[in-house]
């Protein structure tokens, strides 16, 4: 299977028409498209997806931008499950698997832990400078709700170890989908997860993640980590090296496995994820 892969789009922050120059370019011979979110806020990508499901299925993950706009989070989750409901080839995945031509599918938000710090001044301090945790002011997210958020999400990918070819989560899973540059960064328990126990647990071929505003490719164990997320208009020219491609491909073999994938409760406390814009780091 050939997955075109793709995240952080941002097209609620873009004037003018869509896809920017350099920013994506649709697969014509692809046989899947995974959105690893942020693509837009509220269901402003509607337009996009429909387009891209003319050319092959396409799995999306909400990031946290997709709860930023005008829409209450649950309404999101709930639009776009209708137009999945409308198009068989639309997998909008909050926390729930799925197959598809074979190929076994894991997906949701998977929100930070922030690798197990729970001191007061630390938290504290996330909340003042991460934007999901203060916008918009009249629907917020609140820390309490993204950590039970994360512990839900990583029960269900906990029970599907061994039996899952790909996890698409927007959340990178290890620290090794930080940027060199950030090294040290305080907010990056915010950013990534810390859990290459898991990753060796699942025992996927790839796992798909995006949000940290820079491209990443690496191995932990059997299983292949990648991110390609494209960013902020204007990121690019700021950036010493650019890894984004706007025609990422992998090819992915189906395997067999030894039951069937279990059926996931994908109804959570609140939304399928929280949301950022960091002021100082613009992740």
């Amino acid at each position: 299977m050939k997955i075109q892969i793709a995240s952080d789009l941002h097209m609620e922050m873009s004037r003018g028409p869509w896809p920017r120059p350099g920013t994506f370019r649709s697969v014509p011979d692809r046989d899947l498209l995974v959105l690893a979110g942020d693509v837009a806020g509220d269901v402003g990508a509607h337009r996009f997806v429909w387009r891209e499901l003319q050319i092959s299925p396409v799995i999306y993950v909400p990031g946290n931008h997709e709860y930023y706009g005008n829409v209450v989070r649950s309404e999101v989750d709930v639009a776009w499950k209708a137009l999945a409901a409308q198009h068989p080839d639309l997998h909008y995945l909050v926390a729930e698997g799925v197959e598809i031509a074979g190929v076994r599918f894991l997906g949701g938000p998977w929100y930070s832990d922030f690798w197990g710090r729970r001191d007061e001044p630390y938290l504290r301090g996330v909340e003042r400078v991460i934007n999901d945790f203060y916008w918009p002011p009249w629907n917020r997210w609140r820390l309490a709700e993204h950590l039970a958020a994360h512990r839900h999400q990583t029960d269900l990918l906990v029970e599907q170890a061994g039996q899952v070819d790909v996890v698409v989560t927007h959340w990178p899973p290890t620290k090794g989908a930080i940027h060199p540059k950030f090294d040290g960064d305080s907010m990056n328990p915010y950013f990534v997860n810390d859990r290459e126990d898991l990753v060796r647990q699942l025992g996927a071929q790839v796992w798909i993640s995006g949000h940290t505003h820079e491209a990443y490719d690496y191995r932990v164990g059997r299983t292949r980590c990648l991110g390609n997320p494209c960013g902020y208009p204007g990121e690019a020219a700021r950036r010493q090296s650019r890894l984004f491609r706007p025609d990422l491909v992998v090819e992915v073999t189906p395997t067999v496995l030894a039951e069937p994938l279990r059926a996931l409760d994908g109804d959570l406390d609140g939304p399928a994820c929280g949301r950022c814009v960091e002021r100082k780091h613009g992740r």
